[in-house]
């Protein structure tokens, strides 16, 4: 009867496992799976959008690439909050006239990200975001069996050097 259970138990931690929530992108008016693009309408004038950034991958990373170009809107600014966390690589931000990406290695955790600008022309303005996030590659640990077996080589080595000076 205890096997049944601890079998039971075995196969849900197992499945929950791997039903880890993906990365996403939330917005005005939008949320963004990886490989989503939304379009964002403003009236004329300056306008303020928050948007969150989730990073939640098993691997503990994600590799992320967020790019906002403008249809009928002049920037403002772009703000991206990575406040005191370790990145991997450098995040880079081109701006290209009117348009912002970011590409970067995150840790799973909360980013905000604030893009403020003027809507152009008496009808408004539109501007697009787009957004990419794949796991990052986790690092591959060193079997323990690996490193015994590389000591007892060193060890060996030593052996032989220490035999090789008795002898001569």
């Amino acid at each position: 009867m205890k096997l049944r259970y601890l079998l039971a138990a075995s196969l849900l931690a197992l499945a929950s496992a791997g039903a880890q929530a993906a990365s996403t992108l939330a917005g005005p008016g939008a949320t963004l799976n990886s490989g989503g693009t939304a379009s964002v309408a403003h009236a004329p004038g300056t306008f303020t959008d928050n948007w969150t950034l989730t990073v939640n991958e098993a691997t503990g990373a994600a590799d992320v690439n967020i790019s906002f170009a403008d249809v009928a809107v002049t920037f403002l600014g772009l703000n991206f909050n990575i406040d005191g966390l370790s990145v991997s690589g450098p995040p880079t931000f081109s701006g290209s006239g009117d348009s912002y990406v970011f590409a970067g290695t995150l840790p799973n955790n909360t980013y905000s990200i604030t893009v403020a600008g003027t809507a152009a022309g008496s009808g408004g303005g539109i501007y697009n975001a787009a957004f990419n996030a794949t796991p990052a590659a986790a690092p591959v640990p060193i079997p323990p069996a690996a490193l015994l077996f590389g000591s007892a080589l060193i060890g060996l080595a030593g052996l032989r050097r220490k035999k090789a000076a008795h002898e001569a």
